[in-house]
């Protein structure tokens, strides 16, 4: 059978592809099985092969007088079987065809564009057994791998050549089924309609973006109708779900569960960008305190980190590294927040790892109640090539003295941290955050002083704390919540 398939190929190499084809077997560029062997036997069928008298562009050498038992002593000798171990040699030298086939023609470094080249030499070349055959193992291959925008686009670009390859050899008693044709091609233009319409509601969330999604309303009735029967392609089903929720029709909860019931049927860069959406729809639901957000929005942190997803090119955001410990602080999972830290900071941009970090564990030990341990850690630190983090820090270390007792440091670093607010140019922070921070530390300095005055009765220390507290709830503050926590807890 290999036999038969070598030579067929052979015929529709030009003069110069078979020159490409030996040297694409004495490449060490190129993995090739029985490597020598393989060579002695092509050039055995080549000189086996007589050159054509007229030869055409595609047609230099007759392979129709080659003799099987000539190729097979010449190769292999008079010991043993030769013309067994001729059998077993050209399915090794068939199978270094069809890679140069596919690197030659395609240069194609997926494995399925390879095929895909391959499949599309072999109808260019009216090579119809080959076609078949390869067809089928083809469509073997696409059952099993994981599903993607790539794979549907391949299936389409199949069919097209199955059409392609029944019109060619048409049967006129037999009619031609374009179905399956027509079923890839729409699922391929729902999909990369979907993934276009979901990435513009993504950034439109946190972007002021003008965009327009009214050329997803044609393909709505049938998704619609999908969905009630029952998708077939799990990445569409997952699309149409993240539309969905960004448009609040599902709850992100449902999104989620559904991502972690397919993660394993589709490749996971798909997986990362639905985990993002789903990630970005929780922070928005965080924002508007919706109730849940926070513990989804941790739960999609771990499945990743479970999954080995978390990385994305191997790299980390500082942005999504940062949110995922916060979310961990705010849940309590310290000991599962200090082991991502251990176990992403390494992925960090490598001039802002150490300081992202610090400031991390901070957190972690502040939330935790360990204030020496986050005074250990950031107070002897400055990030000042980043006011954000250093705004952070000096945040923390505030908050820190005040929950042991240290008024008097406190209040210095109050003051410390008014002056450095009044350095920054409007250009590094917007003004509306400098505000919101100059109005926490502005309420906390009075709630510190009012732990100096031992001179006030317990009635009008509480007036005092009472009219703190109605401010501070009027107000767009930094530190709100722990702020009115700290009001209320002052009352004597």
């Amino acid at each position: 059978m290999h036999q038969q398939k070598i030579i067929q190929l052979l015929s529709h190499f030009s003069l110069q592809e078979i020159k490409a084809f030996q040297l694409f077997l004495h490449s060490d560029y190129f993995k090739i099985e029985k490597r020598p062997t393989c060579i002695r036997l092509l050039d055995n069928i080549l000189q086996a092969a007589q050159r054509r008298k007229n030869p055409t562009k595609s047609a230099h050498y007759d392979f129709r007088a080659i003799n099987k038992s000539s190729i097979a002593l010449a190769t292999f000798g008079k010991e043993g079987n030769p013309e067994k171990s001729l059998s077993v040699y050209t399915s090794f030298l068939y199978t270094a065809a069809t890679k140069f086939v596919t690197q030659h023609f395609g240069n194609a470094s997926n494995t399925l564009n390879a095929q895909l080249y391959y499949l599309d030499f072999l109808q260019q070349n009216n090579l119809n057994k080959l076609f078949d055959k390869h067809f089928k193992s083809l469509e073997k291959c696409i059952q099993t791998s994981p599903q993607s925008e790539a794979l549907l686009l391949t299936k389409t670009q199949m069919a097209q050549l199955h059409i392609n390859h029944l019109i060619k050899n048409a049967n006129k008693r037999q009619s031609i089924n374009t179905s399956n044709w027509v079923t890839a091609n729409t699922n391929y233009q729902i999909l990369s309609t979907l993934k276009i319409v979901c990435e513009q509601l993504n950034l439109g969330q946190t972007n002021a973006l003008e965009y327009d999604n009214s050329f997803i309303l044609p393909f709505v009735p049938i998704l619609a109708s999908k969905q009630a029967n029952g998708f077939a392609n799990p990445l569409i089903e997952l699309y149409y779900l993240s539309y969905q929720c960004f448009l609040e029709k599902i709850e992100v909860a449902s999104f989620f569960n559904k991502i972690t019931q397919h993660h394993s049927d589709i490749v996971k860069e798909e997986v990362q960008k639905l985990s993002k959406y789903a990630k970005n729809i929780c922070i928005e639901s965080i924002q508007k305190s919706q109730a849940g957000a926070f513990e989804l929005l941790h739960q999609i942190n771990q499945f990743l980190v479970t999954q080995n997803l978390f990385t994305i090119d191997g790299q980390v955001s500082i942005r999504d590294f940062t949110n995922t410990i916060y979310v961990a602080a705010r849940m309590k999972k310290f000991e599962w927040g200090h082991q991502f830290i251990a176990q992403y900071a390494p992925y960090l941009p490598d001039a802002q790892r150490q300081n992202n970090q610090e400031i991390s564990q901070g957190l972690l030990f502040f939330e935790n109640k360990e204030f020496e341990a986050a005074l250990d850690i950031l107070l002897s630190k400055h990030f000042d090539s980043d006011i954000l983090l250093e705004s952070n820090r000096r945040n923390l270390v505030i908050k820190a003295y005040y929950e042991l007792g240290y008024y008097q440091q406190a209040e210095q670093q109050i003051d410390s941290f008014v002056r450095y607010l009044r350095s920054i140019s409007k250009k590094k922070m917007p003004q509306a955050r400098v505000n919101s921070y100059k109005l926490f530390l502005q309420e906390l300095r009075k709630l510190v002083r009012l732990h100096y005055n031992i001179n006030l009765s317990p009635s009008r220390h509480n007036e005092k704390l009472d009219k703190l507290l109605v401010f501070a709830q009027s107000k767009q503050l930094n530190n709100q919540a722990w702020l009115l926590e700290k009001i209320k807890e002052g009352k004597k």
